[in-house]
């Protein structure tokens, strides 16, 4: 009698562990049409410890303020019928990248040499007095084949660097996931 029951919670963990994948369509202001992929956070080297500190008179440690980075995929269609693919990497944590100053994105697929993005358009960079974090956003250029590339692969590290500071980051199974729905339904 127990073991259908565990089952059911087995199963009912998978389900609510599937990972997240919404992707928006939006008209731009010159017509194109953008689908982009949203909210799909990929993993930063050195994040999710604890502080070695503790509050005093409290027993516990507190997190340190933690960076969070996303990697959406997205196809632009222009009016006159081309298509164009893009990362929209987006960057929010204690310390400034300032990508302004360089204009690459490295993607290291299962270790071989990295492939160099270009960015595209301008950077957007924002800063919150009340946590004291700084938000940097933009769009690099990314071929049908790479996005293809990423799909099949068994380990990617993306690599942005700025004049201050760099994100070092990875992949989860549910960013293949994620990005292997959209190749499918969006890359030709």
């Amino acid at each position: 009698r127990t073991l259908p029951f565990a089952i059911g919670l087995a199963l009912l963990a998978v389900g609510c562990a599937r990972p997240s994948y919404r992707v928006q369509t939006l008209v731009e202001a010159d017509s194109a049409v953008v689908d982009r992929m949203v909210e799909n956070q990929i993993g930063l080297e050195g994040e999710g410890r604890y502080s070695d500190f503790a509050v005093p008179g409290v027993s516990m440690d507190v997190a340190p303020f933690e960076r969070v980075c996303f990697l959406n995929a997205s196809r632009h269609r222009a009016p006159d019928g081309t298509t164009g693919y893009y990362l929209a990497f987006s960057y929010t944590g204690p310390d400034q990248l300032i990508i302004e100053e360089r204009r690459t994105m490295e993607l290291e697929i299962d270790g071989a040499d990295p492939i160099t993005l270009e960015r595209h358009g301008e950077v957007s960079r924002t800063q919150s007095d009340l946590n004291s974090s700084f938000t940097e956003s933009c769009n690099y250029e990314i071929s049908a084949q790479v996005l293809k590339l990423l799909v099949h692969a068994r380990s990617v590290h993306v690599l942005v660097k700025g004049s201050e500071s760099e994100v070092n980051g990875y992949f989860s199974q549910s960013n293949f996931e994620n990005f292997k729905r959209f190749v499918d339904g969006y890359v030709r």
